[in-house]
């Protein structure tokens, strides 16, 4: 799910009635990745789950092990990366 890169500038409420209308209509299965949007589609997630209530109707896979950083792709899973992930 991409609502933060490769398809234009993000608008963030369109993206919130995007995702609730998703599990309106029974998608709840959901793939997202740190390196979205250098992190801004986690957020997002974040950001609507608090809003919303709706965390506990989706099942979120989230790939990890990949960063962006200084306009570079970096990776590693050393549990230090990985933590590094799930921080941001």
């Amino acid at each position: 799910m991409g609502f933060s890169q490769g398809y234009g500038p993000a608008i963030d409420e369109n993206s919130k009635k995007t995702l609730a209308k998703a599990i309106e209509l029974g998608c709840t299965f959901w793939d997202s990745a740190v390196v979205y949007g250098g992190g801004h589609n986690e957020a997002l997630l974040g950001e609507f789950f608090r809003e919303s209530g709706a965390r506990d109707k989706v099942f979120l896979a989230s790939k990890c092990g990949f960063q962006v950083r200084a306009r570079c792709l970096t990776c590693g899973l050393s549990s230090a990366e990985v933590d590094r992930s799930g921080a941001g």
